[in-house]
């Protein structure tokens, strides 16, 4: 395991990577590398609510991170409804999330910067979502880093999502590298959760306003992709 004790707020995050033997970047999409998190929460609030579902802004964010199947089921569990399925409660949210992809995601600040300076550092680079695999294609094409990303895995393949370890460790399998040779950029306590279970070294970059006290179980806190040390990697 990497000992994070040593990790100040003085050390270039990408010399502090190298000089642990990190081999591999693994990134979260959505909310870390897209703008797509406000369309899931939209989405999610409006089918479900049709519902009868008691579901708002401030506590649809206790399902940040986890599989749009996992997030219908939670909510059916608290507030059950007959019809219509879990199924298709789950294909219309995301058709919603789809559309707005095509039409409007854009990548985060920093975010494309980030994945070709790690790249261009000689690691091997991931994306491994809780999002279907088809909206993680439609995403990395977004946002035109295809050349830059050797695994992209679902979180869909897995028996249990995010904050189970398994999408993750199944990345590290599919990258031919050890969990503890592995960085995780992460923006949801779920996602944070899940790599640190995979035995990974953490970096959150949540998003503003949330209580940075819930990702204490972080390596480190970006306040965004804009501060990964760019000019670390030069010197």
């Amino acid at each position: 395991m990497i000992n994070s004790s040593i990790l100040t707020h003085n050390t270039p995050l990408m010399l502090y990577l190298l000089a642990n033997m990190i081999k591999a970047v693994i990134f979260d999409m959505d909310g870390t590398l897209i703008d797509t998190e406000p369309i899931w929460v939209e989405a999610e609030v409006h089918v479900l609510s049709e519902l009868g579902v008691s579901i708002n802004h401030s506590n649809v964010t206790e399902t940040t991170g986890m599989r749009i199947d996992q997030v219908v089921k939670y909510w059916h569990n608290k507030h059950p409804w007959s019809s219509p399925t879990i199924q298709d409660v789950v294909a219309k949210i995301l058709e919603q999330v789809e559309k707005y992809i095509i039409d409007h995601a854009q990548a985060l600040p920093g975010a494309k910067e980030t994945v070709k300076l790690c790249k261009e550092a000689g690691y091997t680079l991931a994306v491994a979502s809780s999002s279907p695999k088809s909206l993680i294609d439609l995403d990395i094409e977004k946002l035109q880093i295809k050349r830059y990303i050797d695994v992209a895995h679902s979180g869909y393949d897995e028996i249990h999502g995010k904050p189970d370890p398994a999408t993750f460790l199944s990345t590290a399998r599919k990258l031919a590298v050890e969990p503890e040779e592995c960085a995780v950029f992460e923006d949801s306590i779920n996602g944070v959760t899940a790599a640190k279970r995979a035995g990974m070294f953490c970096v959150a970059v949540p998003p503003k306003n949330v209580d940075l006290k819930k990702y204490h179980e972080a390596d480190v806190i970006l306040g965004s992709l804009l501060d990964f040390d760019i000019e670390s990697i030069k010197e």
